[in-house]
């Protein structure tokens, strides 16, 4: 007797494959919607991350979601209609899973990580879900109605599918907006801009700088502000041509309050009020004793929306202290600038439109690195990451300590035109333009995290940064620094990215990872003094100064020593790049994002008889790594004419569509010819010169000499002439030698000086919490960080 076809091959063989596949389609569909609510379940639930960003990552899914879905839900439908149950449950629960894990094709970050016990369990659950989806699967393909299995159901599903991620799109709406911040007029560069309505005779309101506290756990930093001697108050009316604008400030006392008060004076209230158009939009009463706790010496922050013709007021006033003759109050508002806002779309990120992350590790000298071929295997993780990118061999900083070299990366301008030079001059001003400001404009989410305490906002190193943590009063290693890196990458992938993290790995104190410090060092001297690297540095000043050398100071076993700490400390840096760096393969981001990795100085130790940094220009203090790598880079290519690592801002901001306004000497590392062999300028305002300290010294490096300056009362005077290739310790001075060439370099080093110097903002000086923390870090009033 012959069998029935619907018998021959199971429960399924009298179904068609145009129906199997329409069903399939359906539940394709479904497990595009499950998928996406996983990513959904993982990064808003899970990891906790904004909306807006979560939003952007399911819009990236969503296409490859929707077709493996498809795809999976197809396959599993053939594989239970045509097999049966009992053949087909175990492929079709596998094809699900693919489908609803993301495993075969979804990034790393957004797939279930099986080394952790939470991965496991995540992935365990999905797989019982995808085989209790494919039990349920097969009674549902038998019995499903005619009408989800036709041909107008076809043309249904797919019409759906195809909507899908542009639906998902459109609810985004003003998800994808942040606000751009930039300050448009600052009132403590500008006081001629305020009416002043009250005034104690003789003690004007004037610009000044305030701190609160020198806590560095408090809000109590320098600010420069306008300082309203009680009773005070000025007027500040907004321009028709000024358009909306929102006034920023902070009111605060001035720590020196407690000299500029007599004890029997104590208590007082003092009164801060700001009023628009006569209405009090701000009031703050402070009470001030000799015993107020630090926690109340602090900034009362206050923000005031401002349109055309609006007339702002801000006033002081105090109780309980008359005063008389000359003497005056410091109190006042910090800040005291006009921001314009705007609402501006976040952009995703691609290899065509890549994200940006700049590294800048503290205190990095290039011939420690087996990178630039030094024998000891101190940085193999760099190694990888110049394997696919560009290294610059003769980078050079553009100071040898971190407060102008820094910001010199960050504007491109040479600390000259920036103004940023030392201890009397140590904020970038607002008028600046900096990488972070351009690229955000452009649309980046910008993140900057520093372990550095001189790096901080209230100096304006956050300027174009929606998101900018500094460490306060001490450093802060990678093992603190890096983690809240990989957070913010993790929240932020997918987005169009600009990413500045500065860590401090290789600056004293060294504090290498144990396994670097076993592997690079043969033990600790026991008589090795606390602080070694500091306590040396101040006795080896002393030492020259009487003529002694630095076998009399230091000895030998000690120098191997911190030389041997520091290539540990190397070691470990690069471990720390390379946790972030993995981070970004993790997350499926590598390929669309340009790595740039520098440094801002290096370090002598005893090379010239010196330890630190900051003090010269010798080539260990200013010859910097520098690697490139990413979508559109040459891999594996090397550089080897000079160049200056503050032309970073500019090329990484080419690399993001967008230009550095006024840079006028702005070079893009990449572009025809800009290898070409050019002047190097470099300086320091921190120099030591037999025996004299806070020396100006010039650097200025041609394809074939280098030549230090030093610039005193008496003029300039050459320190040095060098030939780099033929003596790179720099050892064998050639000026005597070479005196016209010597002359003509210095002299164009002066003239190119001049001309920043006549272009850069006026200098502002460190307030009292800016010399309590150098203070702190064990500067002892030099200006090298």
């Amino acid at each position: 007797m012959e069998v029935p076809p619907d018998r021959r091959a199971g429960p399924g063989a009298g179904r068609s494959w145009a129906r199997l596949l329409v069903l399939g389609l359906w539940v394709g569909l479904a497990l595009a919607v499950a998928r996406l609510f996983v990513v959904y379940g993982m990064d808003r639930v899970w990891r906790g991350h904004e909306w807006e960003t979560v939003l952007m990552r399911l819009q990236a899914r969503a296409w490859p979601a929707t077709a493996w879905g498809l795809v999976s839900g197809v396959g599993a439908a053939l594989a239970l209609g045509r097999l049966g149950l009992a053949r087909g449950v175990l492929p079709a629960a596998a094809l699900l899973f693919v489908g609803l894990s993301g495993i075969a094709w979804d990034d790393h970050f957004h797939v279930p990580d099986v080394r952790s016990d939470r991965g496991r369990m995540a992935m365990a659950g999905l797989a019982a879900v995808a085989l209790v989806g494919a039990l349920g699967l097969a009674p549902l393909l038998r019995r499903a109605p005619r009408a989800l299995s036709g041909g107008a159901a076809a043309l249904l599903v797919l019409l759906l599918a195809a909507v899908l991620p542009p639906a998902l799109r459109r609810t985004s709406g003003r998800g994808e907006l942040f606000v751009l911040r930039s300050s448009v007029i600052d009132l403590t560069r500008t006081p001629e801009r305020l009416r002043v309505v009250r005034q104690r005779e003789g003690d004007p309101p004037r610009p000044d700088v305030i701190t609160p506290t020198p806590d560095w756990k408090l809000d109590g930093a320098d600010l420069p502000s306008l300082v309203l001697p009680p009773p005070a108050a000025v007027e500040l009316r907004l321009e028709e041509r000024e358009g909306p604008l929102t006034f920023v400030a902070a009111a605060g006392i001035d720590q020196r309050i407690r000299h500029e008060l007599r004890p029997r004076e104590l208590p007082v209230t003092f009164h801060f009020r700001a009023l628009r158009n006569g209405e009090v939009v701000f009031e703050e009463a402070v009470d001030y004793t000799a015993h107020t706790a630090r926690e109340q010496r602090v900034w009362r922050p206050f923000e005031v929306p401002l349109v055309p013709g609006d007339v702002l007021r801000l006033e002081t006033d105090v109780e309980g202290a008359t005063l008389t003759g000359e003497r005056s109050l410091t109190v006042g508002f910090g800040r005291c600038s006009l921001e314009r806002r705007r609402h501006v779309p976040r952009q995703r990120s691609s290899a065509e439109a890549p994200s940006i992350v700049l590294i800048v590790m503290d205190t990095l000298r290039a011939d420690r690195m087996s990178l630039y071929g030094y024998e000891r295997p101190t940085t193999p993780r760099l190694e990888e990451l110049a394997a696919r990118g560009v290294v610059f061999d003769e980078a050079c900083a553009a100071s040898s300590w971190t407060w102008p070299s820094t910001a010199s990366i960050l504007t491109g301008l040479l600390p000259e035109a920036h103004g940023v030079r030392g201890a009397g001059a140590c904020y970038l001003d607002a008028s600046l333009v900096t990488l972070g400001e351009v690229l955000q404009a452009r649309g980046y989410t910008t993140g900057g995290f520093v372990g550095n305490p001189l790096i901080v906002s209230d100096k304006g190193f956050d300027q174009g940064f929606e998101h900018f943590s500094a460490a306060r009063g001490h450093f802060l290693f990678s093992d603190v620094v890096v983690p809240d890196v990989v957070q913010w990458l993790e929240r932020n992938a997918g987005t169009r990215f600009f990413l500045y993290a500065h860590l401090v790995d290789t600056h004293g104190p060294y504090n290498p990872l144990p396994e670097h410090l076993e592997r690079f060092t043969s033990g600790e001297p026991v008589d090795l003094p606390p602080r070694a690297l500091a306590t040396y540095r101040a006795r080896m000043r002393e030492a020259l100064v009487e003529g002694k050398r630095l076998e009399d100071v230091v000895p030998a076993q000690h120098l191997r020593w911190m030389s041997d700490v520091y290539d540990a400390s190397v070691a470990t840096a690069d471990t720390w790049v390379g946790r972030i760096l993995d981070r970004l393969d993790a997350l499926g981001i590598a390929d669309e994002t340009i790595v740039a990795f520098t440094s801002d100085h290096g370090e002598e130790l005893a090379d010239h008889d010196l330890f630190s940094h900051g003090h010269s220009l010798h080539r260990e203090l200013v010859r910097v790594p520098l690697v490139i790598a990413g979508p559109g880079i040459p891999a594996g290519a090397r550089v080897r004419t000079a160049v200056s690592n503050r032309h970073l801002a500019p090329t990484l901001a080419r690399f993001g569509g967008t230009l550095l306004e006024g840079l006028e000497d702005a070079v893009d590392l990449f572009e025809r010819g800009a290898a070409d062999a050019r002047p190097v300028y470099f300086s320091t305002e921190g120099g030591w010169v037999a025996g004299r300290a806070h020396q100006a010294l010039l650097g200025w490096r041609s394809a074939d000499r280098v030549l230090h300056v030093h610039l005193d009362e008496e003029g300039s005077h050459v320190l040095g002439l060098y030939d780099p290739a033929a003596d790179p310790g720099e050892r064998r001075d050639l000026s005597g030698a070479e005196p016209a060439r010597a002359r003509e370099m210095a002299e164009a080093a002066l003239r190119l000086r001049r001309e920043c110097t006549s272009r850069a903002p006026r200098a502002r000086a460190a307030g009292a919490g800016t010399l309590e923390t150098l203070r702190a870090l064990g500067y002892a009033g030099d200006e090298d960080g």
